[in-house]
């Protein structure tokens, strides 16, 4: 896994081959994890720590998936 910050309150994280976005937006109080491919937001937590810790936990199939997802589907 390999994280880059882009901005304030923005980092870039590849992972298994794929690239997602970790922001957290202004007025909310959770982090957003987005894909790249699709800009679908796939996870939200309350911690950027914690959204990069189960990202350490996923497999490269799982990784796959995330990154190929259209619609949000954690909700």
């Amino acid at each position: 896994m390999k994280v880059t910050k882009l901005r304030a309150g923005a980092y870039r994280v590849a992972l298994h081959g794929h690239s997602f976005t970790l922001e957290k937006l202004y007025g909310c109080k959770d982090w957003t994890l987005w894909n790249d491919k699709h800009q679908t937001e796939v996870h939200r937590a309350e911690t950027k720590s914690g959204l990069l810790e189960l990202m350490r936990t996923w497999s490269p199939e799982y990784t796959e998936r995330e990154a190929q997802q259209t619609f949000c589907t954690y909700a």
